[in-house]
């Protein structure tokens, strides 16, 4: 799969009808993207992490009201883990 079919299927549909399994495990999205297109250097487990991170908080999300304020630590520890995976070399500077 090219990263162009990658974007077009993500593109296709809300992240939040993606299913885990499209994306998380090896061989899928997050493996691909990493592996093909972001480099060797870069380890596949940090794009899967944040891809599942991304996954949970938007199925908290699902079916509260718009106006509804969304809380949850893990949108704030995002960053900071990046941060981290980046200044141990887990990931590149394009992720």
């Amino acid at each position: 799969m090219t990263m162009d079919e990658i974007i077009k299927e993500i593109g296709e549909r809300a992240f939040g009808d993606v299913a885990v399994m499209e994306f998380a495990p090896e061989g899928k999205w997050a493996d691909i993207i990493a592996d093909k297109h972001l480099g060797k250097d870069m380890k596949t487990t940090q794009l899967r992490k944040v891809f599942t991170t991304i996954k949970q908080m938007d199925l908290k999300v699902k079916g509260k009201n718009d106006d509804d304020e969304f809380n949850d630590p893990s949108i704030y520890m995002m960053m900071p883990h990046l941060a981290y995976a980046k200044a141990r070399r887990f990931i590149n500077d394009e992720f």
